[in-house]
């Protein structure tokens, strides 16, 4: 979808460095003061479902309690 390839856009483009949730919203055009950040956690649990499918991992982590970060 659009919202992962944003997502995974900001987090290429700093790709081992944590990125932080209100990042991460802003990446996808949303208010950081009205999101619901419970979607951004849909979002990535979808992506991992999808690479799973797909036989790949993704090198997605959760930094608890700042943001994601995509690792090689």
């Amino acid at each position: 979808t659009s919202a992962e390839q944003r997502l995974l856009g900001r987090l290429f483009a700093e790709r081992g460095e944590t990125v932080e949730r209100r990042a991460l919203v802003e990446a996808l055009g949303g208010d950081i003061y009205d999101y619901n950040y419970t979607h951004l956690d849909t979002i990535v649990s979808r992506m991992r479902r999808r690479a799973k499918k797909s036989n790949m991992t993704l090198p997605l982590h959760a930094i608890r309690g700042i943001g994601f970060a995509f690792t090689e």
